[in-house]
């Protein structure tokens, strides 16, 4: 039997290898068709978006309609308040000696920072927290009107305040407390409980404490208006004798009473009174004496002077009380005054015999508030008031001087408050009027400047 040889490659004489390939092929083809079907929805697009030259043609037909699947609705986005940015906290500084007096603080918000001026300078300093945006610190001139140790919140659910020392009657004060690192608290100005217990011993009631965005530092300054000693005591007028009338009655004696020391309120004014003396007549017939009313006592302790150019007005406080206030003439300027805090030391030298005491000024002047004043209290709690690039603290109103040479005092005042003169008085000039709300009974002058 012959053999016909079939060429090599050729599938026409192998059966079995053909229907082995036409399964596996049906095979990949109903594979590839469940892919598909499962993809199909996923992969839905629509014929705008094939290239003219793609597969499989366009016809434009209403037979082929492709439509995208609905998007899900977008998830809301929740806004968050950004939390305050955390403030480098500095070594306590808190030497072993006491101050000396007068002791000024100074608290800057954006630095979160604390700062103890003496009579020598730079004292000490330490971090601080102040007030969260809403319950924001304000800032502006106040004193220590309050010392409490164990001072519990009347408005926060008596919460602790240690050491405290208020700055106003509506809730601001300093006083020991938690320091995250940023502001956090709902208003005052809270301290290392170390440093708490330190500043309790260093300040007096009255002390000084001025708050501003950026830091501030006091600065010797000299000013005709600044008294740098006390007037010299007038010497006692001489008595006058008695004159008897032509009747011989009753002689009267003029006599001068200041009534500035029997009412503070009152400006100097002089009164005169009669007194009379006895003659020769017998006792029965002569008039009976009035009763001598009992000098009210002098007050004693430094001096608070608020100067207001909206008002051109001079006001004096002493031990949180009302002293006198008379009128003063504000020259006109290009600039505003501002708003400048004068402090008096008294330094006493040998002289002649005696020793002789002269008065040294130091002057803190404030930045000036860039920003527009909020029309509300509650709007301004509610702003965000750790945002200190609007304030200019790189310009001042004017600078001290120049405010205190737009102003002309009574020579009778300026003489009256340079008798009262002790360490620790202060004058404040600024453009605002007396503000008669944080300003009252058992309060120095309190200019808020937001």
């Amino acid at each position: 039997m012959r053999i016909k040889q079939v060429p090599a490659g050729t599938w026409a004489d192998f059966p079995s290898a053909r229907g082995r390939a036409s399964r596996l092929c049906a095979t990949a083809l109903l594979s590839s068709a469940v892919v598909l079907a499962s993809l199909a929805p996923a992969m839905a697009w629509s014929p705008d978006s094939w290239p003219p030259d793609s597969w499989p043609p366009y016809s434009g037909s209403d037979e082929m309609v492709f439509e995208p699947d609905t998007p899900p609705p977008p998830r809301p986005v929740r806004h968050r308040r950004p939390r305050a940015a955390r403030v480098k906290v500095k070594e306590t500084v808190a030497p072993t000696r006491k101050p000396h007096n007068p002791v000024i603080v100074t608290v800057s918000i954006k630095h979160q920072s604390l700062k103890v001026y003496d009579a020598d300078g730079l004292f000490a300093e330490t971090p601080v927290s102040t007030g969260m945006p809403g319950h924001a610190t304000p800032l502006g001139i106040f004193s220590v009107i309050q010392k409490n140790k164990w001072h519990r919140s009347n408005i926060y659910s008596g919460a602790p305040m240690p050491y405290m020392q208020r700055l106003t009657w509506s809730g601001i004060a300093m006083h020991a407390g938690v320091l995250p690192g940023y502001p956090a608290s709902h208003g005052c100005i809270r301290m290392p409980n170390r440093f708490a217990t330190e500043l309790w011993g260093w300040t007096r009631m009255g002390a000084r404490v001025v708050v501003t965005a950026n830091e501030v530092s006091p600065v010797p300054i000299s000013h005709p208006l600044l008294a740098t000693r006390k007037p010299e005591p007038a010497p006692p007028p001489a008595p006058e004798p008695a004159q008897a009338d032509a009747k011989g009655d009753t002689a009267t004696t003029a006599i001068a009473i200041d009534l500035a020391d029997l009412r503070p309120s009152l400006t100097s004014a002089v009164a005169t009174v009669t007194e009379p003396t006895t003659t020769g007549l017998a006792s029965s017939d002569a008039a009976p004496a009035p009763a001598a009313a009992p000098p009210t006592p002098k007050r004693s302790g430094p001096i608070a002077v608020f100067i207001s150019g909206k008002d051109a007005r001079l006001y004096v406080r002493q031990n949180f009380a009302p002293l006198f206030d008379v009128p003063i003439t504000v020259a006109p300027g290009d600039r505003p005054l501002g708003t400048h805090v004068f402090t008096a030391q008294a330094v006493t030298a040998p002289g002649d015999g005696d020793r002789t005491v002269t008065f040294r000024w130091s002057a803190l002047s404030l930045p000036v508030e860039a920003r527009a004043r909020v029309a509300s209290h509650h709007a301004a709690r509610q702003r965000q008031d750790l945002d200190t690039g609007e304030i200019a603290t790189a310009t001042h109103a004017g600078t001290a001087t120049e405010a205190l040479d737009r102003l002309t005092i009574p020579a009778e005042t300026a003489t009256r408050l340079a008798e009262a003169l002790t360490t620790g008085s202060s004058i404040i000039v600024s453009d605002q009027g007396l503000n008669r709300n944080e300003t009252g009974l058992g309060t120095d002058f309190i200019v808020p400047l937001r």
